[in-house]
């Protein structure tokens, strides 16, 4: 068995907000949810524990707030629908660490680190 690595969760929702899973069974769960934009995660709460979304074949979509999200290529894209056509949202946050420029001909400082988070947006638009 191979390890995955993991990034630290980026989240792409303040809080975990109210949310519902719809299964393809027709069954759904109302949850505390977020989308882990660092790791392509789905993650929820249960009996306080933070939970993902593991097999996405069971899933049919997912609300989140009131953004809806569907599986897509081994992980969650937002749906979003426009009068064009539907563009699929793949999230995907990284934390970019950099140092100011303080030092000498503008060289950055490791003495002092600014931590930011640079969100990176894929969409892809289907027309019918």
């Amino acid at each position: 068995m191979q390890a995955n690595a993991q990034n630290e969760p980026i989240y792409l929702f303040d809080e975990f907000v109210d949310g519902v899973v719809y299964r393809k069974n027709y069954q759904k769960s109302h949850v505390k949810i977020n989308y882990d934009a660092s790791n392509l995660k789905m993650v929820f709460i249960n009996n306080a524990e933070v939970l993902q979304i593991d097999d996405n074949s069971l899933i049919d979509s997912v609300v989140v707030d009131k953004q809806l999200f569907i599986p897509f290529n081994g992980h969650f894209a937002e749906r979003v629908e426009f009068e064009q056509g539907i563009l699929l949202v793949e999230w995907k946050l990284v934390d970019k660490y950099t140092g100011k420029k303080i030092g000498a001909m503008g060289i950055g400082n490791s003495g002092s680190i600014e931590k930011i988070n640079t969100g990176l947006l894929y969409a892809r638009m289907q027309t019918d």
